[in-house]
């Protein structure tokens, strides 16, 4: 049979049928050498690049056929579930199985490209899904192919080289000052009073407010510290359940000064929950956590967020999500002057960038403002003017 090299690569030719083909170098574990085919050179050319970086490795040769299904698969069970936290798992498993798997799946691990990524993105725009649940697919994908590339599956990442859709900015969902006046309103005397207070003046996420223990307060010295958050973990009947978990990340992890107001808040929210424990029949839970059901138990996050939406009824104010309320102090304080550093710090962001993009309005009105105040330095210049003439 006829073969034809490739240019410059002796290891590489052309079979009479079309294909190219190569031979690895021999696996020092085995002896043997693998065949690899592709429809071009490049193909190939791939394909023997990571052969060979493997067996440098000390590493077994990739399958060829693996399918992007398999690889996916592979890496939520191998990487993602032992090393990333519950919700996180979810919600790429959820990525995995609804969006990448159906469109990418079939394909080869080897032979995706980039053009498969753009159309698999534009079609999932094209049917709806809002510009950040495309995101979050291609970040998800891009954080497997990562993976990929360490473990020498593929020699690039295909998913950053495709484009996302181009989207219209959505204003996020807050509440202005007056509506956050309605909305304390409404509450006032509820037994969780103080835990929307808390998410609206010290912009904490709603699993780091459900996990906050007595322990983690100092009512004194008015400083309250997150060392936690309250999470599903697993399913119900399987041995899972709420559970306390480490913070999202190591800025998550912070300290936070207290008003004055907030202070008296919680002394008195102690007392009501003293109540609670004389009054329950049932054991009470030893959790030491601030906000629970009234048995002691901790408190679920979509039971906080339906009681939410009924105060928001109740008060006349749009429906809006519970992070929103996060939203809103960081909307609240940023149009008040405060930079951007300071209220990143406040609502623990692992990046000053990500709290500027995402409340760039509201530190240009901030900013505004700022300049506004400083006139007083020409108005004193011009007053000392007019003094001067006069």
């Amino acid at each position: 049979m006829a073969r034809k090299r490739g240019p410059g690569e002796g290891s590489i030719y052309q079979r009479e049928d079309g294909r190219w083909t190569a031979q690895t170098p021999p696996d020092p574990q085995t002896g043997k050498r693998k065949y690899i085919y592709g429809k071009t050179h490049g193909d190939v050319q791939r394909k023997l690049t990571i052969a060979k970086r493997a067996l440098d490795q000390g590493l077994p040769l990739t399958n060829d056929r693996q399918t992007v299904q398999q690889f996916l698969t592979r890496w939520l069970e191998d990487v993602v579930r032992p090393n990333k936290r519950a919700s996180t798992y979810r919600g790429y498993e959820l990525n995995v199985r609804r969006y990448l798997i159906p469109a990418l799946g079939r394909h080869k691990l080897t032979t995706l490209s980039p053009q498969h990524v753009q159309v698999f993105l534009n079609a999932q725009h094209q049917e709806g899904l809002s510009g950040n649940t495309v995101k979050q697919m291609r970040d998800v994908l891009r954080a497997a192919l990562n993976q990929a590339v360490k473990w020498g599956d593929v020699t690039r990442n295909v998913a950053p080289l495709a484009n996302l859709p181009r989207v219209k900015h959505q204003k996020r969902g807050a509440l202005d000052q007056a509506q956050a006046a309605q909305l304390f309103a409404a509450i006032r005397g509820e037994r969780l009073e103080v835990l929307y207070s808390v998410a609206v003046s010290l912009g904490m996420r709603l699993g780091e407010i459900l996990g906050l223990r007595w322990q983690d307060v100092d009512l004194e010295r008015r400083r309250l510290r997150v060392t936690g958050a309250m999470q599903r973990v697993g399913r119900v009947g399987e041995g899972g359940g709420l559970r306390r978990v480490e913070p999202k990340s190591d800025t998550s992890r912070r300290a936070i000064d207290l008003p004055d107001g907030m202070v008296r808040a919680l002394r008195e929210h102690k007392l009501r929950q003293e109540e609670d424990r004389l009054q329950t029949a049932l054991p009470w839970p030893d959790n030491d956590l601030i906000f629970r059901t009234k048995p002691g138990a901790p408190l679920d996050g979509p039971n906080v967020n339906r009681y939410l939406q009924r105060h928001l009824a109740s008060a006349g104010l749009p429906k809006l999500t519970f992070h929103s309320l996060r939203h809103s102090c960081a909307s609240l304080l940023a149009a008040q002057g405060y930079s951007a550093f300071e209220v990143s710090r406040l609502l623990g962001h692992s990046d000053v960038r990500l709290t500027i993009n995402t409340y760039t309005h509201e530190f240009d009105r901030g900013r505004r403002q700022l300049a506004d105040a400083m006139g007083w330095v020409f108005d004193e210049a011009d007053d000392a003017e007019s003094d001067t003439a006069n």
